[in-house]
């Protein structure tokens, strides 16, 4: 309770932990944490009733995004945006990061690590969109190996425009370094759509071990 007490008098608006431990969750409950949706991660809600009072808020529509490489700064702003119930089933096929609506999502701190790791190795990158309230709205990523790069990303729902900026960011940054290709779930149509506007082609299809039929797709030299 102090540490929440002193959360909020820094201005804290929601607080995020993860446990999978059954007897910590029913305590965290008790003390007034809300479970978010397919997962393990519990968020205390300082000044919303709800879970979905608080997204209508931090993922409204917002002009002047703008478009940053990822650091630490995000480490805790990835959650919410991960957890969000997205329609698109696979969000970052690099990351192996799926929908809490398709699968359940078993990590909260774990999550930053997905990302850091592309920071210093040289051979990947990732890119944020951020809005003018500096509030991370989407992610995206490049990961090359042996001359092949592969691009992925997401946004929330209300910041879908941006979705292809932050694609093509990954796009110039890998290629420098390889062919460009992406992998894409066959029930994302919207997600293929966007990659198609940017100027990939369907390559073929296969089946993903853990997220059904998948699409690859190249930039057409």
């Amino acid at each position: 309770k102090q540490a929440l007490c002193d959360f909020e008098a820094r201005g804290g608006r929601a607080l995020f932990l993860g446990t999978g431990n059954p007897a910590a969750a029913r305590i965290y409950e008790r003390l007034g944490w809300q479970r978010m949706g397919n997962s393990v991660v519990f968020v205390n809600l300082l000044h919303f009733d709800t879970i979905d009072d608080f997204y209508a808020d931090h993922s409204a529509k917002a002009d002047g995004v703008t478009i940053v490489r990822g650091s630490a700064a995000q480490r805790i702003a990835l959650v919410p945006l991960i957890l969000y119930p997205h329609e698109t089933a696979v969000l970052d096929f690099n990351t192996q990061i799926c929908s809490t609506k398709f699968k359940i999502q078993e990590m909260c701190l774990g999550l930053y690590p997905k990302y850091a790791k592309y920071e210093s190795d040289g051979q990947s990158a990732w890119f944020c969109a951020v809005s003018q309230k500096g509030r991370l709205v989407g992610l995206s990523t490049v990961v090359c190996a042996e001359s092949q790069c592969c691009v992925d990303g997401f946004t929330y729902p209300n910041h879908k425009q941006t979705e292809p900026e932050l694609l093509r960011e990954a796009i110039k940054w890998a290629q420098s370094r390889g062919d460009v290709q992406a992998r894409v779930a066959a029930q994302d149509t919207e997600k293929l759509a966007v990659f198609e506007s940017l100027g990939f082609v369907e390559k073929e299809r296969y089946a993903g071990a853990d997220m059904g039929e998948m699409v690859l797709l190249e930039i057409e030299q």
